[in-house]
């Protein structure tokens, strides 16, 4: 696999980010209950919302850190996790969530990965601070959606 630089590890994290937020409303239009789209909006927010606070942290991020070269940088993408779900109109809310906290759980691998195979301190410590916000995401998602009169 070629080099790339630590922006561009940071691109493929939106782009999965910009990628859920389409599939879930891509699911939308299939489901049949009200609560379970209103979940499935909530989800594709929180996508949006995630992918823009990486614009910030790339923004915010020193040049020489961003341009920092990975040899096999980690990969991650949507298409492979989204092509083994099964989307069914009868889907219940919390079928839908434990369908969000396993495609997240490819994020936090992603950073994960990123972290350990990081060719400095300073990149290591982004992705180790991405990885601990995606790990407190992962918590505010399920104590904001998960009921279990869903």
């Amino acid at each position: 696999m070629p080099f790339e630089q630590t922006r561009d590890v940071i691109d493929k994290a939106r782009a999965f980010h910009h990628d859920m937020a389409s599939f879930y409303h891509r699911v939308e239009h299939v489901v049949e209950k009200e609560r379970v789209r209103m979940v499935l909006d909530w989800l594709a927010s929180h996508e949006e919302r995630m992918e823009g606070k990486l614009a910030e942290v790339e923004a915010s991020t020193a040049k020489r850190v961003l341009d920092s070269w990975y040899q096999y940088p980690p990969d991650a993408t949507v298409q492979d996790a989204v092509a083994r779900i099964e989307i069914r109109p009868d889907m219940r809310a919390q079928d839908v969530i434990c369908m969000a906290l396993h495609l997240d759980e490819n994020l936090l691998r992603l950073y994960k990965r990123a972290a350990e195979a990081a060719p400095m301190g300073e990149v290591r410590e982004v992705f180790e601070s991405l990885l601990e916000e995606g790990k407190r995401e992962r918590e505010k998602l399920v104590l904001d959606l998960f009921e279990p009169e869903l």
